[in-house]
């Protein structure tokens, strides 16, 4: 929706649900085959595959439990609500794009992040419903 329809980030999640329960199945196989098969939605949702499994990340961790200074790419935004990911969208924070804790205060529950050369600061709440992918994220999980 996002790149074929131009429709922007911020609504496609709930187009998306809309769009899910009016077309029939052979409509959805062909507009999966059309938009190129992709595996997640731009908001980096998991597609269930045609077997109904979900494409899984070993090597993710939530961002608030990132490394200060350790650079990882987003893989996905768990949140649906419009402002919110209008404001990720402006700071350019969104699945693909390269990101790093510059900063985090326990005490107010705010992280300083850089994206894109620039810093931006979100709470611990929404950096916990971000996903980046972590090569040592197993090991993270662990500690």
């Amino acid at each position: 929706l996002v790149d074929h329809l131009g429709i922007p980030w911020e609504f496609a999640y709930a187009e998306a649900c809309r769009l899910e329960h009016a077309i029939s199945p052979l409509v959805e196989r062909h507009l999966f085959r059309f938009t190129g098969e992709p595996t997640t939605c731009p908001h980096g949702h998991s597609i269930p595959r045609e077997d109904g499994g979900l494409w899984d990340h070993d090597d993710a961790i939530d961002l608030v439990e990132l490394p200060l200074g350790v650079p990882a790419k987003v893989l996905e935004v768990k949140h649906d609500m419009p402002e919110l990911l209008r404001y990720l969208a402006q700071i350019g924070l969104r699945p693909g794009t390269s990101v790093s804790v510059e900063r985090f205060e326990r005490a107010v529950g705010l992280l300083t992040l850089r994206v894109n050369g620039k810093t931006h600061s979100v709470s611990t709440q929404l950096a916990g419903a971000i996903t980046v992918k972590h090569p040592h994220a197993k090991q993270a999980k662990g500690k």
